[in-house]
Formats: C-alpha cells, structure tokens, sequence
C-alpha cells in the first residue's frame, strides 16, 4: 500500500463531489471512451450490489444536490437496469425519507430536492406492470406499506410546520427562519405533486389519501404571502381529489364540500386568479391585441399624412411572428401552470362557498382585475384558441362545464346578471371575427355570453370539437332561461348572437356528413334548437327593445331554406324525429323535428307576409325592395298574427352530474398529471430585482435629463434592427463610459425600439449605496466577479520550470492552502495597466499549487521567473529555462471562485419569458482605444438558452458605443446597432454534446466580429490621433459630416491602417501627419481655423469685433449661473478625479481612469446642484422675509411664492448659464487664430501652414484613393467622400497594383456593405452606384435643436441632416431622394 505522503499522479479530470457519489450509486453507467457513452446493465456484473453505510449517505444528503447531473444519470438509465438496481434505488428513496423525518435542515432540504428530481425521472419511464414495477424501483413488495406510510407522514410533518419544529427554537430570528421554512414546505408539496402525478395510475397515490394531507395543505395556504405560492398546494389537492373518484368515496371530495374556511378560500381565489392572469399574458406575449386609442399619429397616417406625424419610431414592427411561427406558438399554450383549473373545478363543484367567494371577491388592488375576471379572460383565450390542439380543447371545455355549474346557481346567476358587479374583462381578440369593444364596465353575464359567442365563432371546423360546443350552448340555455324565469331585461348585442347561431346552422348543415359519425351529434342538434327556440318564443320577455326582436325573425326568414336542408341532412338521426333519448338530457318533450318544424313555419309566415308586401310596391310589373323600415313594420304586424305551435319545457334544464362525463374528466386527470410532473421539476425562481415597466419609465425618464445635459448630440444608428419582440442579448462595446453607457443604450432602446433590457451588472457596484439602490430599480442581475474580490497574498511566488511544467507554481512564505482554492485566481502584480491571471486547478500543499492554464505573455513570465532579457531581446515561452539565481518570486493577489449558477438561471428565465437582456462582454469599463478580450459568460448564456428552449428564436445585438471625448462635459456619441446574430443550430448542437469549450469559441468569436464591425478601434491613443487627423484632410472641403457618417470613415481608415502600416507609403505620411498635428498644437489652433489665413485683414478685423461683442453678450448671460453653480463645478471636478485614481489603482485594464469621471460627475452634479438649490432657495426666503429683498420684492408677494419661484428661477439660471457658457466656449477658442491672422509674422506661419495642409490632403486622398482599391474591391461605387480633386464625371478606377512586397488578403465583410450604410457620391444629384440611401438619422431629441440654445447654427433644412429616425429607404421626411454630401455648399457649422 502507498504511503499516504506519497505524491499521486493528477488525475485527468476534476469531479464534483456529489456527481462522484451519483457514480457509486448508479454503478450501471460506466464510461468506455470520451468519444461515445456505453452503458453496462449490473445483471452483467457478477458482484452484488454494494450495501452502502451511514457514512456515505450521511455525506451524500449534506452536500448540495446537482440536479442536472443526477436527471441526467437517471434518464440513460432504462427501465430493466433500474429493476436490476433496485438495491440502490431503494436505499435512496428510503434513506431520503429517513432524512426527511430527521429534521436536520441540511439533509432534508437535500433530500427533498434529490427525491423531486429521482421521482419525476423515475416515474415518467414506460413500465410493463407499472404498480409492481415501481414498487419494486422505489421500496420493495415487503417493505412497501412500512416505507410509503412513513414517506406520507414525512411529508404531511414537512407542509404542516416545516418539518420536526426545528424552526421554532430561536425566536428573535424568526423572520429569516420563517422563510426558510416556508421554502422546506413548498418543496416537500414538490416531491408530493412529483409521485402522485407520476404513479397516479398506480395504488401508490392511496397512502396519501389514508394520510390527510387537506389540513396542512391549508395552513400552507394561509401561511404564505406571495400570491404565487398558492399554486402548488392547490394543484396537490386537485390531484388528491381526483385519484379514483368515481371508483371510491374520494376523503377530498368530502373535505372540499365541508370546508368553510372563508380567509383561506380568499387567499385560494386570490392565488388562483394571479396564475389565470400570469397565463392569459403568455398569449397577449405572442399577439397584442388591444386596440389602441386615438392619437394625433394615427389620424395623420390615417389621412395619408404619416410622414407630420410626431411619432418619433414610425418604423414597422420587425420580426414578429408569421403565421406559422404564431401558429406553433399558439399550440403550445396554455402552458403547464393552466394545470390549476382542474382544482378550480372540483372546488367548484364541491363548494357553493367558494363560489360565492370566487366571484364577489374584489381585486387585491384598485388597478388590478378581479380573480373571476382574470379567469374569464384566460377561458377566453383557451376557447380562442381551442382548436389548434387537443389540450385546448381540453381545458377549454373544463372551464365551460366549471361556469356550466356556477351559471345553473339560482343564487350566482342573479350576482353575474347584476350591474354591481359589473367589471371590465379582457377578452381575446387576436382573430376576426372581432367581438364588438366596450369601454365601461358590465355585468359579468354579457363577458360570459361574449366569450360564448367567441368559442362557437372560432372553432368551426371539421373535426369539431362536439362536446365543447355543447358545453357552450348549455351556458347560453341556462343564461336565457334564468332571464325568461326571472323577467329581466337584459342590455346586449343581441344579433351578434343570433348570427352566432344561424353560422352554427350553416355550418352543420354544411358538413352534415362529415359530422354525423359523431354519437354526440344529436345532442348539440337538441340543444342548439332548445336555444334558439327559445330565443325565438321568448325573446320579447328579455330583449330591452323590439328592434333585437325584429332583427331575430328577419335572419329566421333569411335562413328558410337552410332549415329545410338542416331537417333533411339530419332526418335520419337516431331520435331526431320521435322523443330525444333520456341519455341527451333533453330540454323538452318535443322531439328534434317539432322543433325545426317550428322553426320552418315561422319562417314561411314571416315570408308570405314579406311577399305580400313587395307585391303592393310592383312598378312596371317588377317587385321593389322594401326599405328597413317597412321590414320592421311588417315583422311587427307578422307577430300579432303569428300563432306559434307550443314547444313546452324550453326554459328547463337538467343539472351537471359528473357521473355523466366520467370519461371526459379521466382524459382531464391524466393531461393534468403530464402538466403538473412537467411544471414541478424546476422550482419557480423569484427574482432579486424585479423589472417593474413603470418604475423602468420613470427612472429613465429621469435619468435622461442628464444625457441631455452632459451630452451635446446621442446620435442612433441602425435601430430600427432591433427586434421588436422575441428574447435578445444586446452586447455593448466597448465600455468607455461605468455607468452612463447602459443610460444612453437603455434611453435609445426604450425610444426607438421599445423594449426594456435588464443589466448585467457587477455585484461590486451593487453593493453601492446610491448605485445600487438606484440600478436595483431597473430589475438587473447581480455579478459577481472574481477580480473584484481579490485580496493581497502572503509571501511570493515564481515559476520554477517555465519549459518542463509551466503550470507548476511554488512560493516563498505562502499559504496556498488558507488563501487559494480550487477554481479561484491567481493575480499578478499591473503592469502597464494589464494583470495576468490564471485559474487554479489544485492545491498540493501550502507553498504549491497547480493552474489550470499557464501564465502568457512577456511580463508574466518575466514576473514570475526574474528573467528580464533572452537571447533574441525579448522574454517569451521558450526562451526562459529557468529562474534567475537569487530571484525571490513575485507580489500576488488572489480570488475566489465565484459560482454564476444562480446569474445564468436568472438569465435564462428572463430569456425564456421573451426579455432582453445587456450586457458589456469586456467584462468592465476601461478607457482603452481597443476592444478588451471579449468574456466567455455572453456566448454561454446565448447557447445554453437555446439548448434549453430551442425555438425562443433568440436573437444578439451587437451595440458599437462610439464616443469623442467620453469624459468631457457636452461631448457627442454614436450607437450603432449590427445586424442580428441568429446562434446557428449547429453550435447548439455541439453545446448539447458536451463540446462547450469549442461552441462557447466559436460564437465569442463571431459576436467580436460583429463588435468591431459596429466600433472604432485603435491600438493606441497615437493610431486614433492619426486616423482623426487623416480623415479631416480627406475632406478638405471642410464640410461638416453627419455623425454617422464620422464614425464609419474613421473605421474604414483604421482598416487600411491596420492592414497597410508597414507600408513605406504610410510610414511617410505618418510622419508628415504627426509634424502637421505637431504644428497645429504649437500655435495653439485647430485644424479648421487653419482656413482662417485665407481671409482678407478687414474681414479678419470684422469677424473678431463680431464675436469679441458676442461673447461679451454671451459672457454676461453666462456670469450668474456660473458664479451661482461654481461649487458644483468644483465638486464634480475634484471628486471625479479622485475616484478616477482609485478606480485606476483599483483596476488592471485601465489606461488613466478616464471610463469613471463622466459618471461621477453626473452623480455628483445630481446630488449636489439640488442641495444647492435648496440652499439659495434657503437664502432667498430669508432675505425676503427680512427685509423684502431691500425692498425690491412688492409685500404682496407671500413666502411660499417666493420658494416655488426660486426653484423655477435658479434652475432656469444654471441652463441658461450652460447653453450661453458653451456656445462662448467655442466662440473664445475662434479668437486666437483671428488675433494671429492680424500679426504677419503670424499670419505667414498660417498662410505656410495652410499649404502645407493643402498638400496633405492630396497626399492623403492620392494614398487612400492607391491603397482602398487594393483593400476593397467596391471602393469607388461604395465609397462614403467622393474624389475631392476629380471635377468631372465619375473617377476613372485606378487599375489596383500588388506590389510584390504586400500581400492583397481577401475583402472582410464590414458594416459598410450593407445597403442601409450612408454613402456620399460624387454626383450633383445622382444617388450613389450602389444604390444605396442615406439613413434617416435616429437620435433622439437634443435640447440643442431651441433656436435660442443652439451651439451650433442649426442645418437648412434642405440638407441630407434629418434627425428623424434611421430607417433605410427614402430618406428623410419629406420622401425626396437624398442628394450627396459632396453637393453640399453651405459653411456652417464650427468644429467637430
């Protein structure tokens, strides 16, 4: 035997403890190969099966169940290895109940999670015998009394107080262990709901109807608060309630009809009616169907004048659902949580108090529905929707059946037809035929026949669902004949029923054949006549006018000759014409026959009588119409005369007996068992921050006063790409701004394209105060990150065999073994604002551990080995051998590992749901002029989405954060939105096969694809000085280009600098650019004002007394506020670079902290300017009090007055002050070029400069206009600044030269290529070659545009600068075809 100090070899793989413990107690599965499973049944093993003791299970329930891996064990087993294994299974289920009843919190928490998962899998397989079988699997023929008698006691001690009183104990504390326990229960309803809807076709269920649970059940009920929570128990106790009850006298059933409990029965409706709600929204997600109301867009559009209209989006909804996708998804509802109705129903049927709670319950609050209300419009839905799936129809015709028996309540029936309960229902109306729309209350009654109507309207089809439409024409007999009995007139759309009614007609005699095979059939044809008969003998007892009356006889005389065919196509029915069989609950005496031949003689009369009065009117032999008037009179005078045979019994009925739908009720309790065992794998998740719309609105409404203030121009680009529904993962880069880029992303797509994004944001910034509390609002998900964890290490560290065993790491005074961890990070000191980082994989001993990976890159092994210099002049891999003698090792930081489950089940909850999430996949902010290395958590969380949910359709949306100048005050922005990247199937497939590594590679390098296509990027500060400065002389005009259009010249020149800086050509020109930036910034001007020298000395001397008299115009508007808003000022300054420091020192990416000032100061400004408000308001008050302002305010004036107008006035002084401030700004930095235009010594050095920019410009262009064709082949036809230096036609393309010393790689795909990107052509008028128009420019509005507070002269608006919206196509607003760039004329505008 080895010593145990002897050092063992590292294993292949890391395992999880628990998944280790699933592999002893499941021996059947063994793996053969990493390439394919091969699983060997333990009949083929010729040991027994282990008897495993205390020790083992002891540990097994203490440590943290791994619900995947255990239902994925459970799942590659079949049904014969379980029964070969049924040591093992036996001893799990019986040592889980032993733990169970232990009451140790731990274990049992434990227990109750791994028999929730180990029943549903177990339970759900194809079983021969199935109550032996499973017996057999889970306690063994002898022991089965003993082991589920306990199993039912465990679980009734759980529900009832948590399990063994153990919450009891410390009361100070009780709060937190209230919720604990809480949690405990809900859990063991889980493992309940879990057996009985697995083994509800076994004897199993029976020791559960021995044990009661009904009474914990209801403590558990009234214990909790969420509303939520009541589903579980309630769906147990429909399961309960049902098991055999029409083989035996259910103890539930008696339970339900005694039970008078009215605060639990409240709290049931209440949960019941939030579930209905919560449903019912799953459909209103696919297909919004409420109408919207009356606005100043709609009617201009309506008229044709859409393009006046003040919407700022006028884009069409994208992406939504087709037909077949809206039919798929329609399909697949109601979801599994529609399970809850069939509860509904027994307690309906059971407990005539629990309907009078249900439907006179008011809403929990002023603005939400009622319980019943939210039913009726979920069973709206439902019967909309029936026919597109079996388990539509199924629970479609449960909840007609459940108001069939609330509806034939003398008592309930006089509340739904009363107008105090009237109430406003949301209805389905997402396929026309369209219920007509009623904006005030009704009585509950007119929503019942409505959705009635909507049920019969909508499923006519061949295979029609028989007993739904009779369900459904019952609710209609009962309805009219409590109003016949009862003599109540009551306010409807009546002849939209009777046109439901003669459809159904139609329809039935239409499809006769087809639907005669059904044994139903007579009796929707006895209860469709019943109704309309009595419609049509009684109506003038409760139709409020004679007009509904008329309008029934007029469509009877319509449809004679449908009646006609009717009776033939069903004549030879059985007991269509003598007396209906007692098996059809038949509503009258009379047979079929007499009925329709009722029907026919009213129609003749009413026939004759029309004829006969046509005939009065014959002109020239020619019978005329009869006006609508004349046909009312003539229906009216048809009455009088008419003499109707007797059809007695109509109004009565037979009451609902379950006996007679047993059948239907057992199809019901098998779809709810399937629906319930689904719902219950996975406990529900609440989550930490709630998204709650309106909150969101008015925070960001709020908050994007700021952006205006801070910001000269947000400018939007490519919006109208965002889907308007459906799940997306926005990816945003790079992070130049902490908290200000989510504000600015979250403004533009809540404007543009409506949608709400919850953020990842860092755990560390949640722990804030006023950040966290602030962003806690907006429904984020919290991140924790190592990196913000880390915690200096004590002693050093090195690499002691950089080339032998490069992931080996000892150190010198360490304690690995209290300060590192599996899984956590080993940090290395920041150099030159990076950190290397690796992940450990073990840890030997306290001075040696091993990583995962090894430390990259020149500085770390420098750090970790002392080697400064190799031979070839630089430290890499393979050129350190060893440490250098007398190296004593490195400083370190570590971190701790940090588990995201709990982050990635958050987010695939909010994408399931159809949300939209953001996220900054660097990781953190930074002032970087480069993308960061891109984090793996995006791609996992796109993949492991769509593994679970394959047709969310989920979509990624690369944003490209463009800033000049981030940090500054009044500086501009660019949000380009990329096209959607739709995850290929393949690399869910690859996910799903266990090759995460490679799929999560593959996607991270497609959205960095589509990240740089939508940014700028560097590799320094110098490089984007360079591109800034060569992209202003490749438009020597100087004519000022729309922000977008900026954006994608500098992206396009960054990529032929990128490919080309080797290049002599470009290493010339990089140097001529740097002098000239060189020279601008001796002098003290910019690269615009250099125009200046050619201006003529009195037009120099003009334009500087001009603007020395603006500014001093400008200076005396700006003077108050600045002196008034100087603290705040100071403040933001000071603060923002102290917070900047830390940040940086803080940080391991960071350049100069630049990334943290914008958004501290706008924190401080918004905490601070408002105090100091207040404290001048203070001041004011005061003086005025005192002395009335030394009199100059008048002592009619009263102090609250005084208050009200300060907190107008100061404000209005501080914005003025801004907008005057920054126009001056810019006016102050004209004036030194114009002084030195004055000086000739000067004037010649500008006049030298000028040319001198002159001759850059063509050296510039000629390079660019040799070079871009070389990189891109469409470069003249796409090309964004036309030739400056070719006047005539269209440029000869240059015929592209390769140089031997380059070599021309194949054109990437960029964002330029797409038709939506604006181009600037060359012609006058002509639009670009390819065709493409500039797009309408998105931003959103800009407290600039005021003509007063502009900093810029506003743009004529005959130029290409809309700021309307950025669809593609036509252009701005007035639908004209753009006109290039290149013809622009005009001189406005300052400098960029």
């Amino acid at each position: 035997m080895d010593s145990p100090l002897t050092r063992q070899n590292r294993p292949s793989s890391f395992q999880p403890k628990i998944d280790s413990l699933y592999e002893q107690l499941f021996r059947v599965v063994r793996v053969i190969t990493s390439a394919r499973d091969h699983f060997l049944t333990a009949s083929q093993h010729e040991d027994e099966e282990p008897e495993f003791d205390d020790g083992f299970w002891r540990e097994f329930f203490l440590l943290r169940p791994d619900k995947a891996s255990l239902q994925r064990r459970l799942e590659n087993i079949s049904v014969d290895d379980l029964l070969h294994t049924q040591g093992a299974t036996q001893q799990l289920f019986q040592q889980a109940v032993a733990r169970i009843n232990s009451g140790n919190g731990v274990s049992d928490e434990s227990a109750l999670d791994t028999l929730t998962v180990f029943l549903d899998i177990v339970l759900a397989k194809r079983y021969t015998n199935p109550s032996s079988e499973i017996i057999t699997i889970l306690a063994g023929l002898d022991d089965v009394d003993t082991i589920f008698s306990d199993f039912a006691n465990a679980i009734d001690n759980v529900i009832r107080s948590g399990g063994s009183g153990k919450f009891t104990v410390l009361p100070k504390v009780r709060l937190g262990l209230d919720f604990l326990a809480v949690e405990i229960r809900r859990k063991a309803i889980g493992v309940a709901i879990a057996l009985i809807a697995g083994a509800y076709q076994t004897s199993l269920v029976s020791y559960f109807t021995h044990r009661d649970l009904f009474p914990c059940l209801m403590k558990y009920i009234q214990d909790v608060e969420d509303q939520f929570r009541v589903f579980e128990p309630f769906l147990l106790l429909g399961l309960l309630a049902n098991y055999n009850k029409f083989e035996f006298r259910n103890p539930y059933r008696l339970r339900l009809e005694d039970f008078v409990n009215e605060t639990a029965l409240q709290k049931i409706t209440l949960g019941f009616g939030a579930v209905c709600s919560r449903s019912r929204d799953n459909y209103v997600a696919i297909h919004e169907d409420i109408e919207e109301g009356w606005t100043l867009s709609n009617t201009l559009k309506y008229i044709g004048l859409g393009v006046l209209a003040p919407s700022r989006s006028s884009t069409p909804t994208r992406n939504a659902p087709n037909t077949e996708e809206s039919r798929n998804l329609f399909s697949a509802l109601p979801k599994q949580d529609a399970s809850i109705l069939l509860p509904m129903y027994d307690f309906t049927n059971a407990n005539k108090l629990f309907s009078h709670t249900f439907i006179s319950i008011p809403s929990p609050t002023p603005k939400s529905e009622t319980p019943f209300s939210a039913y009726l419009s979920l069973t709206s839905y439902i019967l909309h929707h029936a026919y597109r799936s079996p388990r539509s129809t199924l629970y479609g015709h449960l909840n007609l059946i459940s108001l069939r028996i609330l509806v034939e309540d003398q008592s309930l029936c006089t509340r739904i037809f009363s107008p105090d309960l009237s109430q406003n229902v949301r209805l389905c109306r997402q396929r026309p035929p369209f219920l007509p729309t009623t904006p005030s209350p009704r009585p509950l009654a007119a929503v019942i026949f409505d959705m009635t109507i909507d049920a019969i309207t909508h499923n006519l089809r061949r295979r029609l669902s028989v007993p739904l439409y009779i369900a459904a024409l019952d609710i209609l007999h009962r309805l009219l004949s409590y109003l016949i009995t009862t003599r109540t007139r009551f306010p409807y759309h009546w002849p939209l029923l009777w046109q439901t009614l003669l459809s159904l007609l139609r329809f039935l005699t239409t499809y006769s054949e087809a639907l005669t095979p059904d044994p139903d059939l007579p009796a929707l044809i006895d209860t469709f006549l019943a109704v309309l008969l009595l419609a049509v003998g009684s109506g003038d007892i409760f139709l409020p006018e004679t007009e509904a009356y008329d309008d029934l006889f007029y469509k009877i005389v319509e449809n004679g000759h449908l009646l006609s065919r009717f009776k033939s196509a069903f004549a030879h029915l059985s007991g269509f014409t003598g007396a209906p069989p007692a098996t059809l609950n038949p509503h009258t005496v009379a047979s079929p026959t007499a009925l329709i031949d009722i029907l026919v003689s009213i129609s003749n009369h009413f026939t004759a009588l029309l004829e006969e009065e046509k005939g009065k009117g014959t002109i020239f032999g020619e019978k005329t119409s009869l006006s609508p008037k004349e046909v009312s009179k003539v229906i009216r005078r048809g009455c009088e005369t008419l003499r109707m045979p007797e059809a007695e019994g109509l109004e009565r009925w037979i009451r609902w007996r379950e006996v007679d739908e047993k059948g239907f009720l057992k199809r019901v309790g098998r779809g709810v068992c399937e629906d319930a065992r689904r719902c219950q794998v996975m406990p529900r998740r609440k989550d930490a921050f709630p998204m709650i719309n309106w909150v969101y609105d008015l925070w960001l409404w709020t908050f994007s006063i700021l952006v205006d203030l801070f910001f000269r121009e947000v400018h939007p680009r490519g919006s109208w790409k965002i889907p308007r529904r459906g799940p997306i993962i926005f990816v945003a880069a790079p992070h130049a701004n902490q908290f200000v880029d989510p504000l600015i992303l979250m403004r533009v797509i809540k404007t543009e394209a409506q949608r709400r994004i919850a953020w990842l944001i860092a755990e560390k910034s949640m722990k804030r105060r006023f950040i966290g509390g602030a962003a806690s609002l907006l429904g984020p998900v919290s991140v924790g990150r190592a990196l913000d964890s880390t915690k200096p290490g004590a002693g050093k560290i090195y690499l002691p065999d950089p080339i032998g065993d490069p992931l080996l790491i000892r150190g010198n005074g360490t304690n690995f073994e209290k300060q590192a961890e599996v899984g956590g990070l080993l940090v290395l000191p920041t150099v030159n604002g990076l950190a290397a980082n690796a992940e450990v994989a073990e840890v030997h001993g306290p001075e040696e551990i091993r990583m995962k990976k090894e430390f990259k890159g020149a500085v770390a092994l420098a750090q970790l080995t002392g080697q400064n210099t190799a031979e070839d002049g630089e430290v890499t891999n393979g050129s350190v051998r060893k440490v250098r003698e007398g190296f004593e090792g490195s400083s370190y930081k570590t971190a701790p590992k940090v588990d995201q489950t709990e982050v990635y089940n958050a987010v695939f909850e909010r994408l399931n749901a159809g949300g939209c999430i953001g996220i900054f996949p660097e990781g953190g902010s930074h002032d970087r002029t480069e993308l960061l290395p891109l984090k793996a958590g995006v791609a996992i969380m796109a993949l492991g989405s769509l593994a679970a949910n394959p047709e969310s359709d989920l979509k990624i949306i690369p944003c490209g954060m463009n800033y000049f100048h981030a940090h500054k005050f009044r500086s501009r922005a660019v949000v380009e939105f990329g096209s959607p990247i739709e995850v290929p199937r393949e690399l869910v497939d690859l996910y799903k096969s266990g090759e995460r590594r490679e799929a999560t590679r593959q996607l991270l390098e497609t959205i960095y694809q589509a990240l740089v296509a939508v940014t700028v990027t560097s590799p320094d500060y110098d490089t984007l000085m360079l591109i800034q400065a060569a992209r202003r002389l490749y438009n020597p005009t100087g004519k000022k280009l729309p922000l977008p259009m900026i954006v994608e010249l500098n992206r396009r020149l960054v990529q032929g600098y990128t490919h080309y800086k080797d290049d002599p050509r470009m290493l010339n020109l990089k140097k001529s650019v740097n002098d000239y930036n060189k020279q601008l910034w001796l002098l003290g001007v910019r690269d615009h004002q250099v125009e200046y020298a050619k201006f003529s000395i009195p037009k120099v001397v003009f334009t500087l007394i001009y603007r020395l008299g603006k500014l001093s115009l400008m200076a005396l508007g700006t003077l108050p506020g600045l002196v008034l808003f100087a603290p705040v000022f100071i403040a933001t300054k000071l603060i923002s670079i102290r917070k900047s420091r830390e940040a940086l020192a803080a940080s391991t990416v960071k350049l100069a902290g630049r990334d943290v000032i914008a958004t501290w100061k706008l924190l401080v400004a918004m905490g601070f300017a408002p105090l100091l408000y207040v404290f001048y308001t203070f001041l004011l008050t005061s003086w005025t009090y005192r002395s009335r302002v030394q009199g100059y305010m008048p002592d009619w004036v009263p102090l609250w007055l005084v208050v009200i107008l300060s907190f107008i006035f100061f404000p209005a002084i501080t914005f003025t002050a801004l907008r005057f401030g920054e126009t001056g700004m810019d006016i102050l930095k004209s004036l030194r070029p114009l002084v030195l235009s004055l000086n000739p010594t000067s004037a010649n050095t500008l006049v030298k400069l000028r040319q001198k920019r002159s001759e850059l410009s063509i050296e510039v262009t000629d390079l660019i206009n040799t070079l871009g064709p070389e990189m891109f082949p469409d470069f003249d036809s796409a090309r964004i600044i036309a030739d400056p230096f070719n006047n005539g036609g269209p440029r000869t393309p240059r015929t592209p030269r390769t140089p031997s010393s380059h070599i021309t790689r194949p054109r990437t795909p960029t964002s330029s290529d797409r038709t939506t990107d604006a181009t600037i052509s060359g012609g006058g008028s002509s639009r670009s070659a390819g065709g493409n128009n500039l797009p309408r420019n998105e931003s959103f509005h800009d407290l600039g545009n005021i003509g007063l507070f502009a900093s810029r002269p506003q743009t004529p608006r005959s130029h290409s600068r809309s700021r309307s919206g950025s669809m593609g196509g036509g252009g701005g607003g007035g639908g004209g075809a753009l006109q290039g760039f290149s013809t622009i004329t005009s001189k406005e505008g300052l400098e960029e």
